[in-house]
């Protein structure tokens, strides 16, 4: 139908169908093509055009590829063809042949050229040819053509043609285009070969005198002259590009802060002439013109200025009157500020006046000033702080958080700075109190940088007066917590501070501290100036320091009989002394190596057990181990205290050493009645707590995975147990009939397949080359033993058994953690609003929804796909709601690491196992009848 149709329309239709046909099925793309090229002769434009379109389709998608000598004959045709169609008059058909060349580039590379040897009717052309040709269109007298030549160029680099740089010019003359859409790919043109070839001399052939610039430089000059376009959209563009550079020298980007004059590489010239005699030289005075004193000779030949005002470009662009080209001239400058410290302060004032723009959006991202402070110090004057600090005010949220985070970075230059900071933070505290966690960080960070300023206002906050004893403040208020944030935090980097606290300070802390982990310092990080300082804080921890008593803290040997000496358990309390101790980090480090070789140990007396000990020598050796756990406890939840990095494999070896504790429980049980009754919720236990210890770590290996799944096994096992004793007693007592016999025998049977699908999960999983073989070949073979006395129980699952498979329990110990070689992340999450208030309950009426606002922060997570919202209601009905992804918005810190330095909402494609942080605002309308 494509040969015999004479109808220009319906032969458009077919040449779609064949284009749309290359989506699902498998058709052939070189016959295609060759059809399609054979129908270039119609007379119709609109068919031509739709022609070079489809080919170009088939191309992009990969269906004809230089895999055969008649593929590379085909490609070279429709080269042939498509540079011949170039001297077409109609527009649309220059333009798509322009688009079709650039989707040419993959195949036309010079290394694949030999495969095939020119013919006669084929010119072979190479990549600098193509370049070249499609660079004469760049000045085309149809504008459209103009910016598909620009375009196509643009393309030949995506496709991996490195372009030439004598096509610098012609991208140069499109800045100067009178369309706008050429001016757009000029811009993109230029920026592209800035980067390819930046250091390169380019000369202007404009200039009279011998100038050489860096073609990096040149190109920034070139953009900085586009901001004064007629076009938004030109303007916002430039903007956008200035900020991407990279090794401009600071000459030029300090112009865009300044309007005055400037000589771009100004040229002395010698005057000529030397030799002329008095008369002569008189004659030149003559005919120059005077030059009023203080002004600049601009007709001078050896000065020449940036071409259109380059200077100030930064300086017009915050006051354009589009929110869109201020947003990216913002955007510029911080990018530039992170590559150059020095124009950092240049910028300083410009981007603190931004701060009262009319326009929240770019109050917003005025305050990414925190973004510079945070790679290079920044330093506010008084004027500069009180403009800040009236941000505080503002009615948006975001723009509030922002700026505490903003704050949190910078430099204050005198300690009247710190006096209005504090006064304009207590404001803000009484008049936004849902701001509470962001004002607690904020002081936080700036205690941290103004610990001498703080000193001096220590007594004036904390209402102290020599001649007074001082008064315990609440605890509870929102700004004595404050204070003591920015005192303790301030004590790190001036520990004089200490010294002049009060006793009831360091309660208040501890208990502060428990309450805002994220806000006050740890312990270790306090160093303290002298004895009673250390004395107030051990204190205030419920211990006493004494010299002595740590000393008295062993840990029991194993005798190689197996029995154990109790004489060396030391009490939980001499321990927690010892561990007081830890002041340092170096400290702390050793002090956690000391309770590993205490795990070590640990487990070296649970494997001296004897299976052939009588049952009193067995509760003995189980009580001493219990006892060993316990202290071992304490020291781990002691580490989590006061060592951050530490801490989190503590919490981890805790759970472990809890689930070895329920592991001892169930042995002491095996042969007595009441395990009956204890069975399932000891088994409950191990459950929770296995599963726990896997989804709320994140750093787990392959290893410490398998340790805790064998925790789960023995759980799947211990609750089979206790179902299956508790439904024989019922069956004797009841005497209950066949029928609920057989019944019975079927639960207990699809209870057992389910643990025997539990083992073999678990042994592939220890099959992994990623797992240490060395450490699970021992519970490799227990747990194939396990399986084969379960799979020997499951037909028919009798009492003798079932007996047999119980007794196999006894003699099970768990698998070791190395926590030695494990970094960890807890997951965690903190509803920081509505804060729970028995003073003001949520009123809800029975019968109307309510709407439910609802902000959190999730620490160490993946994905935001499974994080929902839990309402309980006063009936007892819980349900789950999941918030929409756009509400997850990713905190700044993770911004910063992972290169994404806008607020943006959360991705859920992240990475797995990639740890994130994510704040939660979200809105839950809850209707009471569903409930």
């Amino acid at each position: 139908m494509l040969y015999t149709e004479a109808d220009k329309g319906v032969k458009i239709l077919l040449i779609q169908v064949l284009q749309n046909g290359f989506e699902g099925a498998s058709m052939d793309g070189r016959s295609t093509v060759e059809h399609l090229l054979s129908q270039l002769h119609a007379d119709s434009t609109e068919v031509r055009v739709q022609i070079y379109d489809t080919i170009s389709y088939i191309i992009k998608i990969g269906r004809l590829l230089r895999t055969n000598l008649s593929n590379i004959n085909t490609i070279r045709a429709i080269v042939t063809a498509s540079i011949a169609e170039l001297k077409d008059r109609h527009h649309r058909i220059r333009s798509a042949v322009l688009q079709l060349i650039a989707q040419l580039a993959p195949l036309l590379k010079s290394s694949d050229l030999p495969l095939a040897p020119a013919s006669s009717q084929h010119h072979s052309y190479t990549q600098y040819d193509i370049q070249r040709i499609v660079s004469n269109y760049v000045t085309d007298p149809e504008p459209r053509v103009r910016k598909n030549a620009c375009k196509a160029l643009l393309e030949l680099h995506r496709q991996g043609f490195k372009l030439g740089l004598a096509l610098y010019d012609a991208a140069t003359q499109a800045l100067l285009d009178d369309y706008q859409e050429v001016r757009l790919e000029g811009l993109d043109l230029v920026f592209l070969l800035s980067g390819l070839y930046p250091y390169q001399v380019v000369q202007d052939p404009s200039a009279s005198q011998v100038q050489a610039t860096r073609l990096v430089d040149d190109a920034f000059i070139r953009i900085c002259d586009m901001v004064n376009d007629s076009s938004m959209v030109v303007r916002a563009k430039a903007y956008s590009l200035l900020g991407r550079f990279r090794s401009v020298e600071y000459k030029f980007l300090s112009q865009t802060f300044s309007k005055k004059i400037m000589a771009r590489l100004r040229v002395d010239v010698a005057p000529k002439n030397l030799a002329a005699g008095p008369a002569q030289k008189q004659a030149q005075r003559a005919r120059l013109i005077a030059t009023p004193e203080g002004d600049q000779d601009v007709t001078a030949q050896q000065v020449r200025l940036l071409d259109s005002g380059a200077c100030g470009a930064f300086v017009h662009g915050l006051e354009d009157e589009y929110q869109n080209v201020r947003n990216a001239v913002i955007y510029s400058i911080c990018e530039l500020c992170l590559q150059n410290p020095e124009f950092s302060v240049l910028a300083l004032d410009y981007m603190v006046d931004m701060f009262m723009d009319e326009i929240d959006y770019e109050r917003l991202n005025a305050t990414s000033l925190y973004k510079i402070g945070s790679k290079s110090p920044i330093t506010f004057d008084t004027e500069q702080l009180q403009i800040t600090l009236g941000v505080l005010e503002d009615a948006d949220r975001d723009v509030r958080e922002s700026t505490h985070r903003m704050l949190g970075v910078i430099t204050m230059a005198t300690a009247d700075g710190m006096t209005s900071f504090l006064t304009s933070i207590e404001s803000n505290v009484k008049r936004f109190p849902e701001d509470q966690l962001s004002i607690y960080q904020c002081i936080r960070a700036v205690a941290r940088r103004h610990g001498a300023f703080v000193e001096s206002i220590v007594p004036e906050i904390l209402n102290l007066n020599k001649m007074y004893l001082p008064i315990e403040e609440n605890v509870e208020s929102m700004l004595y917590g404050g204070h003591l944030i920015l005192i303790f935090n301030a004590a790190i980097s001036n520990p004089r501070i200490l010294s002049m606290l009060p006793k009831y300070t360091y309660k208040h802390y501890t208990y502060l501290r428990d309450k805002y982990p994220n806000c006050f310092p740890e312990p270790s990080e306090i160093p303290c100036p002298g004895p009673q300082p250390l004395r107030d804080l051990a204190s205030a921890l419920t211990m006493t320091i004494d010299k002595d008593a740590a000393d008295q803290m062993e840990i029991e040997e194993p005798d190689p009989s197996g029995s154990t000496h109790t004489e060396g358990v030391s009490s939980s309390y001499a321990a927690t002394i010892s561990a007081m101790r830890v002041q340092t980090e170096q400290d702390a480090e050793a002090f956690y190596e000391r309770i590993l070789r205490n795990l070590d140990r640990i487990n070296l007396l649970w494997r001296s057990q004897r299976p052939s000990q009588t049952n009193e020598v067995s509760g003995r050796h189980r009580s001493i181990v219990l006892q060993q756990i316990a202290v071992c406890q304490r020291e781990l939840w002691y580490i989590v205290s006061v060592h951050a990095k530490q801490g989190r494999n503590a919490e981890f070896g805790d759970m472990f050493l809890r689930c070895c504790g329920l592991l001892l429980q169930i042995h002491e049980l095996c042969d007595t009645p009441s395990s009956i009754m204890l069975a399932p919720a000891l088994s409950a236990q191990l459950f929770r707590l296995s599963y726990y210890m896997v989804h709320t770590s994140l750093g787990l290996d392959a290893t410490a995975k398998i340790s805790v799944g064998f925790f789960r096994v023995l759980a799947n096992l211990v609750w089979f147990f206790g179902m299956a004793q508790n439904r024989a007693a019922s069956s004797s007592s009841l005497r209950s009939r066949k029928q609920e016999l057989g019944s019975t025998r079927d639960h207990l049977q699809s209870m057992l397949r389910l643990a025997i699908k539990r083992m073999t999960g678990l042994l592939q999983q220890m099959d992994q080359p990623e797992v240490d073989h060395r450490r699970v070949q021992t519970h490799r073979t227990v747990l194939e033993h396990l399986r084969l006395a379960v799979l020997q129980a499951l037909k028919p699952p009798s009492t003798q058994e079932v007996i047999k498979l119980m007794s196999n329990i006894v003699n099970i110990i768990p698998m070791q953690v190395n926590l030695r070689g494990l970094e960890l992340n807890r997951i965690g999450a903190q509803v920081t609003r509505p804060l729970p208030s028995r003073d003001t309950p949520l009123e809800v009426h029975p019968t109307f929804p309510f709407l439910i606002h609802v902000e959190g922060v999730i620490r160490h997570i993946s994905d935001t796909t499974g994080v929902a919202v839990q309402v309980s209601s006063p009936q007892n009905v819980v349900r789950l709601y999941y918030p929409p992804p756009d509400h997850f918005t990713l905190m700044e810190d993770d911004q910063v690491s992972h290169t994404k330095d806008k607020k943006k909402p959360a991705q859920q494609g992240a990475t797995p196992g990639t740890s994130r942080s994510y704040r939660l605002r979200t809105s839950i309308e809850v209707y009471p009848d569903a409930a």
